[in-house]
């Protein structure tokens, strides 16, 4: 029971799996339109006024290079695959073989289900079972919801087994301005550190961003500093929201990345070509906390059993 791709055409033989990142729900709100994805959970697709602010993919691809994704139970990399808990030891496959780590997590290769929809709004859910590397069950589910306000994301993740269990969560956005290159365009990031890596991308101390050229504090040009950073130090202002935002120089057109409070980190990647749109885009991923968080224990999340964790992120127009 199976269903091939060929180019553009479907093939059913026998199956119900429609395209390659699984069955499609398209959501709207006046101007704004977004697509979400069984592959994962993620978002496809997102549109305001005809315009493409989300660097998605055709329905015929699977997700490139963690293109809109859900990042869970751990974002980034997790150096080695291996990592302790509470006194046993755990050991992952190496899903970025090229450096022997374990990358964004379990969640975006499995089917999630369509448990609420409307014209405006798509509830996912998936069970990510227990397994070799991560024994502990979670329920994790994401609503996706558009309005006026642009693109919003809220995740409820749930710990449905009886031991505590470590947990860290991101998203893999890659936004852009339509029409117009990174090198002609500006980026603000709300951070105050970043942090230094090894050749393994194994986090080994933090900098100040102050007076160097990772300071995006203000709108600054992304010239061709090639970024595949983590910063923090992120500021949420009065309302709980920290904003990321990619503009023209004059900052009279762009795109937001807004995130509350349970983000306080940032992955910031200008990586080429993963989208085809080589130059165009930049994957800026609210994350929980920072790379090898297993390890760190920095900002880990430790979810007791039956505890629910939740956290909102979005995308909109900046006019």
């Amino acid at each position: 029971m199976a269903v091939r791709w060929s180019g553009q055409k479907r093939v059913s033989v026998g199956g119900d799996w429609p395209y390659p990142s699984g069955e499609q729900w398209s959501i709207s709100s006046g101007d704004h339109r977004a697509t979400l994805v069984q592959l994962g959970g993620g978002v496809r697709s997102y549109e305001f006024g005809g315009e493409a602010l989300l660097a998605g993919y055709s329905e015929h691809q699977l997700p490139p290079a963690a293109a809109g994704q859900v990042l869970a139970p751990w974002p980034d990399r997790l150096a080695g695959g291996d990592y302790n808990f509470r006194g046993d030891s755990f050991s992952l496959p190496h899903s970025e073989p090229e450096l022997h780590n374990a990358i964004h997590g379990l969640s975006r290769w499995l089917p999630w289900q369509c448990s609420q929809r409307r014209d405006d709004a798509v509830t996912l859910s998936c069970l990510l079972a227990p397994q070799p590397g991560y024994p502990w069950p979670l329920k994790l589910s994401t609503m996706w919801h558009v309005s006026s306000d642009g693109l919003r994301a809220t995740h409820v993740v749930t710990n449905v087994g009886d031991k505590p269990c470590p947990f860290g969560l991101g998203a893999h956005p890659y936004v852009g301005v339509p029409g117009v290159r990174l090198d002609g365009l500006m980026l603000q990031l709300p951070v105050t550190w970043r942090l230094l890596v090894d050749e393994q991308k194994r986090p080994i101390s933090r900098v100040q961003v102050a007076e160097t050229e990772y300071d995006f504090r203000s709108l600054t040009p992304v010239a061709e500093l090639a970024l595949d950073t983590t910063f923090t130090g992120v500021r949420h202002g009065a309302d709980g929201i920290a904003r990321s935002r990619l503009a023209l120089p004059d900052g009279s057109r762009g795109v937001e990345v807004w995130q509350d409070s349970a983000f306080g980190w940032l992955q910031v990647y200008t990586g080429a070509g993963v989208t085809g749109r080589s130059g165009e885009v930049v994957a800026i991923e609210p994350m929980t906390c920072p790379p090898d968080a297993f390890n760190s224990r920095e900002s880990l999340i430790v979810l007791q059993p039956g505890q629910r964790w939740t956290g909102s992120w979005g995308i909109r127009p900046h006019r």
